[in-house]
């Protein structure tokens, strides 16, 4: 069993707690049998159990940061046993070097126990501090930082104070305000130049996952979290001097499931979508409502291995371009649905970013290396800049409505 685990864990590793199971009754077997067999009772066994906790501590950042630095070649029969190796050598230092020393302490004196505390203490600190700075940008040269700003999620041009993010103008004296998930929070981006051109503020609030339509469900485990937040949005905006407000969502996981399935969740969309429409508009208020994103599903995104960094690291392996045809297909049901919605709403436009975004194909990664998609599904600041530029004509019609003093 213990053996035979490791064929299938690989399946397990997002139920981490199943896919540990069997290894783990296994090994509780073997500890409780207490006979050892020649296999668990050779030098080079009993060698690896002693350092074992050395191991341990060893094994996980050697697997990361191989990964990170080296990429897809780390999963090769060579990058394996490569790794194997650099683990054996770095438990070996720490076990001799650090544990048995420590091991061999006749009695943990003050000294050393205040020691290792301020230790632990200051590597607490500095950690805290990098995250706080959002990590130690000043180590990047300027044509890194500014990649790594593009390679942001495209609400990263914002200032945000508690759970609310301010872009555009600030003291502009027309306002404009985002509703809805963060399908809606990455057109910050989209939507910022315009903005500061025409001197006007936008709002958004910074927590998403939730559905803003009366009637959608939110989806478990936050029930009650999402219908606290849709209601305090929903007066907000309602209240808000705002004479645009762009509404979007992750539709795609509210119209999912059987064709009945389906029949059901398009009404309780459509009719939402109504019912938001008419709980906020009043006159002069216009409404841009953004349509099914484009989502790359077949690419592979490595978030981390994006981004530049100060030493090298093996970029991930830039997506092929999604096929317009696909991108246009996936988000088809939904775009009817909304526009269904909308057709007696001379107020109301819909814009389709699977139509307006994508030409022959729909652009995943630059020429020049720079990510357009966070993941699949968000645009990253640089994607959202694109998108902003390919809709500007829509964005443009919207905006012309803004009050201006």
């Amino acid at each position: 069993m213990l053996c035979g685990s490791h064929l299938v864990i690989v399946r397990f590793q997002r139920e981490a707690g199943l896919g540990a199971l069997p290894p783990s009754l296994a090994t509780a077997v073997i500890i409780a049998a207490n006979r050892p067999t020649g296999l668990f009772a050779n030098r080079a066994v009993l060698a690896v159990g002693r350092s074992s906790y050395s191991l341990y501590l060893v094994h996980w950042p050697v697997i990361y940061f191989a990964h990170f630095i080296f990429g897809e070649p780390t999963g090769s029969a060579l990058g394996v046993v490569t790794q194997l190796l650099v683990m054996a050598a770095l438990t070996a230092a720490m076990f001799f070097l650090v544990e048995q020393p420590v091991r061999q302490m006749r009695g943990v004196q003050w000294k050393q126990a205040c020691a290792f505390a301020a230790v632990i203490v200051m590597c607490a600190a500095a950690t805290h501090a990098t995250f706080k700075a959002d990590g130690v940008t000043w180590r990047l040269p300027a044509e890194q930082r500014a990649r790594l700003e593009l390679q942001r999620f495209g609400m990263s041009p914002c200032t945000r104070t508690s759970d609310f993010c301010q872009f555009g103008d600030p003291a502009g004296a027309g306002q404009l305000e985002l509703l809805g998930d963060s399908y809606v929070h990455h057109y910050v981006a989209a939507l910022d130049d315009a903005l500061k051109r025409r001197a006007i503020r936008g709002t958004t609030s910074t927590v998403g996952g939730c559905p803003m339509l009366p009637g959608v469900a939110p989806r478990p485990p936050r029930v009650a979290e999402c219908v606290a937040l849709r209601d305090r949005e929903l007066s907000r905006v309602r209240a808000s001097s705002a004479d645009v407000v762009v509404v979007g969502q992750a539709w795609h996981l509210y119209l999912d499931g059987t064709d009945a399935d389906k029949a059901r969740q398009a009404a309780e969309i459509r009719d939402g979508l109504q019912a938001l429409l008419r709980l906020l508009d009043r006159p002069g208020r216009r409404f841009l409502i953004i349509g099914g994103q484009v989502r790359p599903t077949d690419c592979s995104f490595d978030s981390v291995r994006m981004q530049p960094g100060p030493l090298w690291h093996a970029p991930p392996a830039p997506c092929r371009p999604l096929a317009a045809a696909s991108a246009r297909a996936d988000s088809r049901e939904i775009d009817a649905v909304l526009a269904a919605a909308l057709e007696q709403r001379s107020n109301a436009e819909l814009l389709r970013p699977a139509e307006i975004y994508c030409g022959e194909s729909c652009p995943i990664v630059r020429d020049d290396g720079v990510w357009l998609f966070l993941d699949a599904g968000h645009f990253t600041v640089a994607g959202a800049q694109l998108m902003g530029q390919r809709a500007v004509a829509q964005i443009s019609h919207v905006l012309s409505g803004v009050s201006q003093p």
